[in-house]
């Protein structure tokens, strides 16, 4: 089984009018990213598209992130200011913040420990089976951590290997603000056999291991979202304490019994709540909520579509329902300026001004039981669309389509592949960049660079 690999990559070269779509590296496995670090870091081909100028330089510094944080992440290993390099031997790195990528956790081994092959993020039922065994093996909890959390404390290290902070829990649930100055989770039992029975709470990890943890008013399972400064910290609950959300909700006519509280709660750094946001319809767990960089707006999946919600005035703006009946929004992202809303899922995609909430790009069609995702550059100039379509031999095998659009109209990329897991492509903010990724079994990944007269 590989590991998650953020490796760089297009797979095709495709021209329309003057925009090209050019091939820059490619690796399929951590030994060929290793291999192609065999003369250091940056490798020749990153160092020239780092150095052109024509490129916009947020772009290049996006890449060279990504990049920096890949090999941080499956290789343990960074490259330090003055290109040395610097292995670390710890158990588990991850980025805490998924879009620049700038610092990530480092869960360290402990001394005697060996280090494990880090396997791909669990499925649906191997998360089931992996619980119910641990449930039978409970974890020793600490008086002096954050409560019922079974995961280590660890560290965080910026890009260049350099430690940065220190946290007192890391684990995949955990959500780093861009600087990495402030990380928030759910504490208090999150997994699904406890956040029904036990008190949740809103915790704050702070650079300097400390950590607040403030109650939540009602039982669930809850998810953090943080704005790039850490100046503002959402959680919502996905999970209700009902033991059968979707039967209550039928029962109640699509509205919750009045002791469930289904608001999302808006805090600043310090676990003042600023406000608390009421949606049209409870939240659900199919999508991380997303916030914008200065945390004026979330974006959350509800009973029916994504909210919209405004932190500001703290008030519900708008569900934006799916196209079609029976379909499923799943599926959100935002633009890296905040300016836009990629919604998808099984359901034809659509982009949606977060301004006027109007919707300006829709998916061009949509082919049954096929699952998209999208997201875009600033000003959703270059949209990136993957479609994905289970094989009927196969829970976990799917056939993808990759396309991007610039301008919101014109098709100048396409490929077809297949693959195991969920695959997406991520877009750099100004377009120059796209980096595919994958998860599960088969997580291969690659970038694309758009050149031309655009």
């Amino acid at each position: 089984m590989l590991k998650m690999l953020l490796a760089m990559a297009c797979l095709y070269s495709l021209s329309h009018a003057d925009i090209q779509v050019t091939e820059l590296f490619r690796a399929e496995t951590p030994e060929e990213l290793e291999a192609a670090l065999v003369d250091g870091y940056p490798m020749p081909w990153l160092a020239e598209v780092l150095a052109d100028s024509t490129i916009p330089e947020e772009d290049r510094y996006w890449l060279d992130c990504r990049m920096r944080a890949a090999i941080a992440q499956e290789l343990h290993l960074f490259f330090d200011r003055e290109g040395n390099r610097i292995e670390v031997e710890a158990e588990w790195i991850a980025p805490g913040e998924d879009y620049w990528r700038e610092n990530v956790m480092v869960n360290l081994l402990e001394e005697g420990e060996a280090e494990e092959e880090q396997r791909a993020p669990m499925s649906d039922l191997e998360g089931m089976l992996f619980e119910a065994e641990s449930h039978l093996h409970a974890p020793v909890y600490s008086p002096d951590r954050p409560a019922m959390m079974s995961s280590d404390p660890g560290l965080i290290y910026n890009l260049y290997g350099e430690q940065v902070g220190e946290l007192a829990v890391v684990n995949n649930e955990v959500v780093l603000s861009r600087d990495a100055t402030i990380g928030a989770v759910q504490s208090g039992g999150n997994e699904a056999l406890e956040h029904r029975q036990r008190q949740p709470y809103a915790c704050f990890l702070y650079p300097d291991g400390s950590f607040l943890e403030i109650p939540f008013d009602s039982l669930g399972r809850y998810r953090a979202a943080v704005s790039d400064d850490g100046s503002r910290i959402a959680f919502v609950c996905t999970e209700h304490s009902w033991s059968d959300p979707h039967a209550a909700m039928i029962a109640y006519n699509n509205r919750p019994p009045d002791d469930v509280i289904i608001d999302a709660y808006v805090f600043d750094r310090d676990g003042c709540l600023l406000g608390r946001i009421t949606p049209e319809t409870p939240f659900t767990h199919s999508c991380w909520p997303k916030m914008d960089q200065s945390g004026r707006v979330l974006a959350a999946n509800v009973w029916g579509g994504v909210g919209i919600l405004d932190c500001d005035n703290g008030a519900f703006r708008s569900t934006i329902a799916p196209i079609g009946n029976g379909n499923n929004l799943n599926d959100s992202h935002l633009s890296p300026d905040g300016s836009f809303l990629c919604a998808a899922g099984y359901s034809r995609a659509l982009i949606v001004d977060m301004k006027t909430l109007r919707t300006i790009w829709r998916q061009p069609n949509a082919a049954p039981e096929t699952q998209s995702v999208a997201t875009c550059s600033n000003g959703a100039r270059v949209i990136a669309l993957t479609t994905l379509r289970k094989r009927a031999d196969s829970w976990d095998d799917f056939v993808y389509t990759h396309s991007v659009f610039v301008d919101r109209k014109t098709l100048i990329y396409a490929a077809l592949g297949r693959g195991v897991g969920h695959r997406e492509m991520v877009v750099s903010p100004e377009g120059s960049f796209l980096v595919t990724q994958g998860s599960g079994g088969g997580r291969s990944s690659s970038v694309l660079i758009i050149d031309g007269d655009e």
